[in-house]
């Protein structure tokens, strides 16, 4: 029985990295360049950028930065995603890398949600992992994951 459910758990793990390795349909706000650019992380709206044909951007991604006393800096970036195809997804991700004013990463913003069907639109907020000494004054798409 042991040996049933070690292979069991073999094939659903090999099927589940073979669909992450086909990848993920969607449009992205990247903020200016999906390789390499940044938004202002106090004032700049994300671009589209198309990766694919079955999730599209409702609304573009725009990042605010607030300061909290004994704590530090935290970022908060909102914005939209859309199902356009007929795929239901069952999890998505959306993550976004945060930089200080010297252009070192400090960290990342992440949004999660399950169960996004065909259609339906997501209002996502990506929230910084923690909070930062230095200010993040720019940001750039990092990636988003789905299955």
């Amino acid at each position: 029985m042991k040996r049933f459910l070690i292979f069991v758990l073999s094939v659903m793990l090999t099927v589940g990295c073979l669909a992450c390795a086909a990848g993920c349909d969607f449009s992205l706000p990247d903020g200016g360049n999906a390789a390499a650019g940044g938004g202002n992380a106090e004032t700049e709206e994300g671009s589209d950028v198309t990766k694919g044909k079955n999730i599209a951007i409702a609304e573009g991604a725009v990042a605010t930065v607030e300061y909290h006393e004994g704590l530090g800096y935290s970022v908060d970036i909102k914005g939209a995603l859309k199902n356009t195809g007929k795929r239901n997804y069952t999890y998505v991700s959306i993550s976004f890398t945060l930089y200080d004013e010297s252009g070192a990463n400090i960290g990342q913003a992440l949004a999660n949600m399950n169960n996004l069907a065909a259609g339906e639109t997501w209002k996502y907020k990506a929230t910084s992992m923690g909070f930062f000494d230095e200010k993040p004054v720019k940001w750039k798409y990092a990636e988003i994951t789905c299955f």
